[in-house]
């Protein structure tokens, strides 16, 4: 798995405004037209961590909180991963809701 901070030259606590700024930065550089692949790149990384929210995903989910079940990583978020505060209900009920519908349960 490709560290999105990585690619987008932002440090792991970087807030929101920070790391759009980066990803602005970073695809002035790089035209989709002109060179795809690494816009698609640049694009894939800033999904992952654009928000509170998909950040909380991509470290349930990134091998930094290896799992072996969405409910493992939620467990695992709580004693190994506190780099963020914990998701608010509503937001733990949506991810939740989408990992189960991805899964086909």
């Amino acid at each position: 798995m490709t560290n999105p901070y990585h690619i987008l030259g932002v440090a792991a606590d970087a807030d929101d405004q920070t790391i759009r700024q980066a990803y602005l930065k970073a695809v002035k550089e790089y035209s989709p037209d002109s060179q795809p692949k690494r816009f698609q790149i640049l694009s894939d990384a800033y999904a992952q961590i654009k928000d509170q929210t998909s950040r909380h995903r991509h470290i349930l989910f990134s091998q930094e909180c290896p799992a072996d079940s969405p409910l493992d990583a939620l467990i695992r978020f709580g004693s190994h991963c506190r780099q963020f505060e914990p998701l608010p209900l509503d937001a733990m009920k949506e991810f939740l809701t989408t990992v189960a519908r991805e899964s086909g349960k």
